[in-house]
């Protein structure tokens, strides 16, 4: 396009606010929570099904049954109902959180995994949850799950044949044979120590 020679108009919308074309027959519910299926870019009520995600708060009632119309779903923190059979508890705080159905969030992923949002604060009325695409990519970094990277190879430990002693933090001047051997083995300690944390967060295999 070209350069502006006079003043534009330029459309503005609000940014935790979507628009989506409802499901087919579908009665969206407001208040409740609304999905997004990524197969059909439809909106729907939210539930542990296949190709969900969540695109936030019903902001309006609709019934389209005769098809045609479009819902608002609106990002942010809101209250649901915590779930009776996997009740999220305050060790899920700041971590993901599950979809049970359209209005009740679980501890569990279900058969599907539908991300709810992060939990952000528990209430004996209900469940704060942030579904904001920020706050669950931040969270998401928290808890990457091992399917996320792959695991290294194998890498054993060293031995050491040095006769030294470990010094634990600190390596002590070197100056002689046996101080020499000392460091070696403070060396040797550090790395398998390393190795073995490594091994225990599955980052690397363990040595056979």
């Amino acid at each position: 396009m070209a350069e502006l020679t006079a003043n534009l108009k330029t459309f503005e919308r609000q940014i935790n606010l979507r628009r989506f074309p409802v499901k087919d027959g579908e009665i969206m519910y407001a208040g409740g929570i609304g999905a997004v299926n990524t197969s059909t870019g439809e909106a729907e009520m939210a539930s542990d099904s296949a190709n969900l995600v969540v695109g936030g708060r019903v902001e309006s009632y609709i019934d389209n049954t005769n098809d045609g119309l479009y819902v608002n779903l609106k990002v942010g923190c809101f209250r649901w109902n915590n779930s009776e059979t996997n009740a999220v508890t305050v060790a899920n705080l700041n971590r993901i959180v599950y979809i049970e159905d359209d209005n009740t969030i679980s501890s569990n992923p279900g058969d599907n995994a539908v991300i709810a949002g992060v939990l952000v604060e528990i209430e004996t009325a209900g469940v704060w949850v942030d579904n904001t695409p920020s706050g669950i990519a931040a969270a998401l970094g928290i808890i990457l799950p091992e399917s996320a990277f792959s695991q290294a190879d194998a890498v054993a430990d060293l031995t050491d044949n040095s006769s030294g002693t470990s010094g634990g933090d600190t390596i002590a001047e070197v100056t002689d044979v046996a101080s020499a051997a000392n460091a070696i083995a403070t060396l040797a300690a550090k790395f398998n120590a390393t190795l073995a944390e490594l091994r225990q967060g599955s980052f690397i295999a363990t040595a056979e």
